[in-house]
């Protein structure tokens, strides 16, 4: 991922909601690193076009994660 791009993204939780959306992929990126690590921030800010999601990386259960493809065209 690019920084300063943005990523579409899919966030599960552990009581069973979910959200998506598109963040900077720096954003996904400290996400990612929180949840991969046991030492990880426990609030993660993920930031996209004058938007605010604070997400509590206790509660994840999953992430996906859409790269967009290169194309050419319509």
């Amino acid at each position: 991922m690019a920084d300063g791009s943005l990523v579409r993204f899919e966030i599960g939780f552990t009581g069973g909601g979910a959200t998506s959306g598109q963040a900077d992929a720096g954003s996904l990126k400290a996400l990612e690193d929180a949840l991969s690590s046991p030492s990880g921030a426990p609030l993660v800010t993920l930031e996209s076009e004058g938007t605010r999601l604070l997400v509590r990386t206790s509660e994840v259960a999953w992430l996906r994660l859409h790269e967009q493809a290169k194309r050419v065209g319509f």
